[in-house]
């Protein structure tokens, strides 16, 4: 994790993105429950679709702990939703344009091209209290992330 346990204690940071449904989405949205915000590289490729498919199977254990699961990457609109179509489940996709808060972020990039995966867990005042990043460890991010909000309330 390194740089990463730099976030932990601190606010996650403003922004404004739309989801799979062209809905805007902002931090306000974090608020009063809890978070886990797992940005990943791209819809539909391997790791990134197991990943989501290992949270949407996990969706009723998230919801017990009142946690909303948010998907982050640069891919837009429509191919969220495209790629939730072939998920289900109720977790949102957010369209990081151009990877501006990935950027902000400073989560950097796996040999310097392939955008990290990256796996916060917010409280409900929108602070972080956990953070995981591995690149092949897709299920990891989702068991991990369960544990520690079971452990935390």
């Amino acid at each position: 994790m390194g740089q990463h346990h730099r976030w932990i204690g601190q606010a996650f940071p403003s922004f404004s993105m739309k989801n799979e449904d062209d809905e805007t989405f902002d931090e306000s949205r974090l608020k009063g429950g809890w978070s886990v915000i797992f940005f990943y590289p791209k819809d539909r490729s391997l790791g990134c679709s197991i990943q989501a498919q290992t949270f949407v199977e996990l969706e009723d254990e998230f919801k017990k702990h009142g946690a909303q699961i948010l998907g982050v990457s640069s891919d837009n609109v429509r191919e969220h939703k495209a790629f939730k179509c072939d998920l289900g489940g109720s977790l949102s996709l957010l369209s990081d344009h151009k990877g501006v808060l990935r950027r902000s972020m400073n989560l950097g990039a796996t040999l310097g091209i392939i955008p990290s995966r990256v796996t916060f867990v917010v409280d409900p005042e929108g602070i972080i209290q956990w953070v995981y990043k591995s690149q092949l460890r897709v299920k990891y991010h989702v068991h991990a992330s369960l544990n520690f909000l079971a452990s935390a309330q």
